[in-house]
Order: C-alpha cells, then structure tokens, then sequence
C-alpha cells in the first residue's frame, strides 16, 4: 500500500461533470472518478470530491470510485487526504456501505469471496 503525506497541492473533481450525467450508477464511471482519485493521491495531493447535482448514486459506482482505493492506498491516507462534498445523507450512507465492504474485501480477499459464495450457496 502506498503511503504518502507530503505535498500541500489539491484537487478537485466534480462527479457531475466527469461523468456527464445526475445518476452515478455504473461501475465503469465510477472507475474515471477512481482514476481521477488514485492518481491525486498518489502525487500527494489533496482531493474533493464534489457531488453537487448527482441525483441517484449506486453502491457499484461507490464501490468503484471510493472503495477501490483501499486496495491501493493505506486507510489513514484515504481520511486524510480525500474529502467528499454535496452529497445527499442517503449517498453518504451507501458511500459508508461501499467503505466497509472494501476495507472487508481488500483485507482478505479469498476468505471474502469464500464467505460470499458460501452465503449465496446457502
């Protein structure tokens, strides 16, 4: 995992205008909003994430955009650098779902999908 403090550079990055549209819904436009992330982060920037005029969110974008980044980068870089602004309350809450999966997920990956194909198994 990438570890990376320095830097008072920012950034920013509307979803609205990234991904063209009010509902953030696919996992391939969470993946530019991935790319825009990761690779602030990896120049020790600063970024904001803003959700001003995203309507409809899904936890497969969220998964996607935010989520990823904890199989890149170390958990505290993550709160320390990154920041999402304009986001309803129930975005916020999908966005906590797709946080904790991943952090599940990125910690032991076969043992995640084994649970998970045993839970669908059952």
């Amino acid at each position: 995992m990438q570890r990376q403090t320095s830097g008072p550079a920012s950034a920013n990055v509307s979803v609205f205008e990234l991904i063209g549209d009010s509902g953030a819904i696919s996992s391939a436009d969470g993946a530019l909003v991935y790319e825009r992330v990761a690779d602030a982060l990896r120049h020790g920037e600063t970024i904001v994430v803003s959700f001003a005029k995203i309507e409809m969110v899904s936890t497969a974008f969220l998964t996607e955009a935010i989520g990823r980044l904890y199989g890149e980068f170390d958990e505290e870089l993550i709160r320390e650098k990154l920041r999402v602004e304009d986001a309803k309350a129930g975005h916020l809450v999908l966005l906590e779902d797709a946080i904790e999966g991943a952090k599940d997920y990125f910690a032991d990956p076969e043992g995640y999908e084994a649970d998970l194909s045993k839970a669908l198994n059952e």
